[in-house]
Order: structure tokens, then C-alpha cells, then sequence
């Protein structure tokens, strides 16, 4: 009698479904009913992830340019690399809504078990692979007569709901002629199982903040802000700021000594190995022209702030790059003061940037690496023995919201584009 895949091990079946391309599996999930139930196990969704994250690489690529006409061009791109990196394309993605957003830039945060939060109004989770979109719902729990100054954004996932979550710190201030007064932090948290906001429970620590850091920090189920801790009106202590997406508790964590904070501006970043967290240490006051070191701290037990150790040095060098974050192979991703986005290997002894051919505005280039996705926005991805009800993107062509209320619920498809190099 001949065998079948369904004789299969399951531990071989995953291993088996875990290497094909989103399109397959979702075409894998029409056949069976066994395999549905194993696509959809969040378990799964993970260990895909992992494994293409692993396996490829590429990033998408978040900038935008002004125009002749005084108006903002934002775009996300796909940045791809062949097998050995060197060669690269680049494809543009064009997302479903036509936002106003002159005063923006696009903030991209993720991947979170391939799903990205766009840090921006309105806000949204997207997934690439699976063409889904989805605006969030507007807060509502400032009170009357209240307005919002600073605001902090972050992005994870809660692995024992098996929910994706975005938590924002906002300074809250009262108007009182002729003077603004802040008084305190507030935070809330948005639930995609739930699909809305409420606020945290836990007090924001006293803390005093200007985060920069544009790469993605969720890392052990926490996200990460720089930010100063207030102890007196006299005294304030550079920290890093995390917050636990499944206790949805804030933790402050101590940093080494870094220098001078008036002299230097640290990012806090994802090791490579997204297992613990570093902070690259950027020097304030950087002419062009001037020779710079760039200090990379990593804090080798993430639970132990005592931990830190200096990994290693990048310079001298002569460009005045902001540091993006991680790339692959511990080599580090930065926008140089021309705008191009390159790439620092630490184990390239002549310690070249490498030009990767992609341009933006100045300090407003945002990276985040891209990452094969069956994880759906639908809130479909809970191990249930329930049949999902199906679902047709509608065609983007020709669509114009009038309200971020009529956009919420609504998933989306959009389309590539690919980008022609000339330079």
C-alpha cells in the first residue's frame, strides 16, 4: 500500500510547511483540515517567522521627499538582497489611503511575527505578505479639555493572549493662559483581539524623554524607549524604559557609563540575535569633516542591568551617520549625512560603509527588517476548531476614506511597485 503525505510525522509536516512561500500556505489551508488547525496555530506562526527570518533577508525601507509643489511624498519600500548581499532591489509598496500628512513622517514599527505598526495618523497595522491592512480606531480617553504634548509609540505581542498590542505614553498638559502646565504621563494600549484602546493600569515612572531611536525595540516581550529618569529637579539619569506587553508593567533599566549625556545622544536597538538589547552611543556634536567614534554597548543578560559590556567601536570615521539599528551578521545599518542609507560591518578591517543606493531626507529614514508572514490581522490566527469566514480584499483602485471611522475594521489590499535604479 503507498504512503501519503498525511503519514507523515507532524514534526516533519511542519518542518515541510514551514518552508513554503505565504502564498502556498494559504492555498495549503483549502485542503485540509488537519493542516488549516496547524497554519493557524500561533505556535506555527512563530516558528515560521523565525525560520524566515533566519533563512532570508531584506527590509522595508520607510522615507519620503518634498516636492516641487510643497507637498510630502511618503513611501515604504521593499528592500531586497540576493543570497551572498550584494546585490540588492528595491520594490515600492503602495498602500490603499491617501493620507494628509505634509507635517508626517512614516514610522514603521515591526516585525512582529511579520506584522508592522505605521506609527502615524491615522495609525494602522499592516502585513506585507498577506496584502492586509488595517486602520485603528480612534482613543477616546483624553478628557474634555485636555490636550496631549509629547507622545511615545510602541509595538508588540502578547504570547499568552496570542494578541498584538501598541502602547502609548502621552504627556498630558492643561492650558492655562498665558502658560503650559504638564502635569503627568499617561499611558493606554491598543488590543487588535479586542480592537480598542484603554488605559494602563500601571503608573508611568517620573521620567523626562525625547526617544530618537528609530529601530524596532520589542525584545523578551518588552518594548524599549531612551529616556532620563527624574530623581530631583536638579538631577535626572539617562535609562532605558521598557515596557512587559503581557504583564503590561514598565521596568527601568540602568546603562553604563556612557559619557556625558549633554555631549552624546545613545539609541537603544535589538541585538542581532533579538535576544537582549543594545545602546549605540552617538556623538551630539558631530561636524562634517570631523573624525567620530561610535560606542556599541550590549547588555549580555537582559534581566541583569549589571550586564553591560562595550561589544565594540566603530571609527574613526569621517561621515556623521545616524545609527538604524541591526542588520544581519551584527553589522549595523546608518544614514549618512548625504541621506543615503549604509551599512557598517565591524568585521571589515578597512571599515567602509557600504552604499546601499537608497536615499532620504535627511534623519528621516526609517528601516525595519521585513519578514514573511501567515499571521492575519483577522484575528484569525487563534488554535480554534472554528472555520474563519473567508475573506476577499477589496481592490484598492480608486479608493478615497473620508473618515478615519469608516476605515476602522476595514482590511485592505495593496500592491507592489517595483522601483527603477538609475544611480
Amino acid at each position: 500500500m503507498g504512503s501519503s503525505i498525511d503519514d507523515l510525522p507532524e514534526v516533519l509536516l511542519v518542518d515541510i510547511l514551514s518552508r513554503l512561500p505565504v502564498e502556498y500556505l494559504i492555498r495549503c489551508k483549502a485542503v485540509k483540515k488537519f493542516w488549516y488547525d496547524i497554519i493557524n496555530n500561533p505556535n506555527f506562526v512563530t516558528y515560521y517567522c523565525n525560520f524566515f527570518f533566519n533563512n532570508k533577508s531584506g527590509m522595508l525601507v520607510s522615507s519620503y521627499i518634498d516636492t516641487a509643489l510643497g507637498k510630502r511624498d511618503v513611501f515604504l519600500s521593499l528592500l531586497s538582497f540576493n543570497e551572498s548581499g550584494d546585490d540588492h532591489s528595491l520594490t515600492r509598496l503602495d498602500l490603499p489611503l491617501d493620507w494628509d500628512i505634509n507635517s508626517f513622517t512614516l514610522n514603521i514599527m515591526g516585525p512582529c511575527n511579520g506584522i508592522y505598526y505605521l506609527d502615524i495618523v491615522p495609525e494602522a497595522l499592516i502585513n506585507p505578505s498577506l496584502r492586509e491592512f488595517k486602520a485603528l480606531p480612534d482613543s477616546d480617553i483624553a478628557p474634555f479639555g485636555t490636550e496631549y504634548g509629547h507622545v511615545l509609540a510602541g509595538f508588540g505581542y502578547d504570547g499568552k493572549t496570542n494578541d498584538y498590542k501598541v502602547v502609548k505614553l502621552m504627556l498630558l498638559c492643561e492650558r492655562e493662559t498665558p502658560f503650559t502646565i504638564w502635569n503627568c504621563w499617561r499611558a493606554e494600549i491598543y488590543s487588535l483581539n479586542a480592537n480598542c484602546w484603554r488605559e494602563v493600569d500601571d503608573v508611568v515612572p517620573s521620567i523626562d524623554t525625547d526617544d530618537r531611536s528609530p529601530a524596532y525595540r520589542f525584545v523578551n516581550g518588552c518594548f524599549h524607549w531612551m529616556a532620563c529618569d527624574v530623581i530631583s529637579e536638579s538631577e535626572r539619569k539617562v535609562v532605558v524604559l521598557s515596557f512587559d506587553m503581557v504583564g503590561e508593567v514598565f521596568r527601568k533599566i540602568r546603562l553604563p557609563d556612557i559619557g556625558d549625556y549633554c555631549e552624546t545622544i545613545p539609541y537603544v536597538a535589538p541585538c542581532n540575535d533579538s535576544t537582549s538589547i543594545a545602546v549605540i552611543v552617538y556623538p551630539l556634536q558631530a561636524e562634517e569633516g570631523t573624525e567620530k567614534n561610535f560606542n556599541v554597548w550590549v547588555m549580555k543578560d537582559y534581566w541583569d542591568d549589571g550586564s553591560w559590556v562595550k561589544q565594540f567601536t566603530i571609527g574613526p570615521i569621517t561621515v556623521v551617520p545616524v545609527p538604524l539599528g541591526f542588520h544581519r551578521n551584527n553589522q549595523l545599518l546608518f544614514q549618512d549625512n548625504n541621506g543615503k542609507l549604509v551599512v557598517y560591518d565591524p568585521d571589515d578591517p578597512q571599515l567602509q560603509l557600504k552604499d546601499l543606493r537608497v536615499y532620504g531626507k535627511q534623519k528621516c529614514l526609517i528601516t525595519a527588517t521585513y519578514m514573511e508572514s501567515i499571521a492575519s490581522l483577522r484575528r484569525g490566527n487563534e488554535f480554534s476548531q472554528k472555520q474563519l469566514v473567508s475573506f476577499e480584499p477589496e481592490s484598492c483602485s480608486g479608493f478615497s476614506w473620508r473618515s478615519n471611522e469608516e476605515m476602522t475594521d476595514h482590511f485592505l489590499e495593496f500592491k507592489w511597485s517595483k522601483l527603477d535604479f538609475s544611480c
